[in-house]
């Protein structure tokens, strides 16, 4: 991704902190879409303009950093890189836990800020394609059971073979126009309202 093509918004409570990063991200090519001076009212302005980036201080009124970065990260807004004074394992701990990307120390350089994004993007990248994926395996374990439960249900009300079950199912599918898992689906559903009749009569 070129810089110009990557959005970032700036939340720091300190007004010439956050004068100055948005200045030097501008400077190094990159667009910020938006900035804010706490917390809560940093979420409101990533929801609103969907960066690529926020660069997030952590100890701000109303709303701290760590806390913000966990509804960002939550609601998958932005990739969150945090700005903090201090390098202590624990404030790092706890902002890895809230989701953060990464994070650079007060006083910091333009030199600091490039490596950080580049970082934050491709590692939002990464946890995208994994979720993803993730959906993609439940998915096929979902339509796998639908088709083993229809194929079943073939069975014992039609008395059916397990090759003669699936083959009716193929057919249905052809018929229908849809795939094998949506025809199961129908099969099960038309099912179930059958059984759900006999038990009004």
């Amino acid at each position: 991704m070129e810089r110009s093509e990557v959005q970032v918004v700036v939340v720091e409570d300190e007004a010439i902190i956050r004068m100055d990063l948005v200045e030097t991200l501008r400077e190094l090519g990159y667009v910020v879409v938006g900035d804010a001076g706490d917390g809560a009212t940093g979420i409101e302005v990533v929801r609103s303009t969907r960066p690529d980036v926020v660069f997030m201080d952590v100890n701000m009124p109303v709303l701290d950093g760590i806390a913000a970065t966990r509804v960002i990260v939550e609601e998958d807004l932005a990739a969150v890189v945090m700005v903090t004074a201090y390098a202590q394992r624990s404030v790092v701990d706890e902002a890895v836990a809230a989701g953060a990307s990464g994070y650079i120390v007060k006083p910091f350089s333009g030199s600091d800020l490039a490596p950080a994004i580049e970082v934050a993007v491709a590692r939002r990248g990464q946890i995208r394609a994994l979720r993803d994926q993730v959906e993609s395996l439940a998915e096929r374990a979902q339509s796998r059971s639908l088709v083993e439960e229809a194929v079943s249900f073939l069975g014992e009300t039609q008395g059916l073979g397990e090759p003669e079950a699936y083959a009716f199912l193929r057919r249905a599918a052809m018929d229908q126009r849809v795939t094998l898992p949506e025809a199961a689906a129908v099969i099960l559903q038309r099912m179930r309202e059958g059984i759900s009749q006999k038990g009004h009569e």
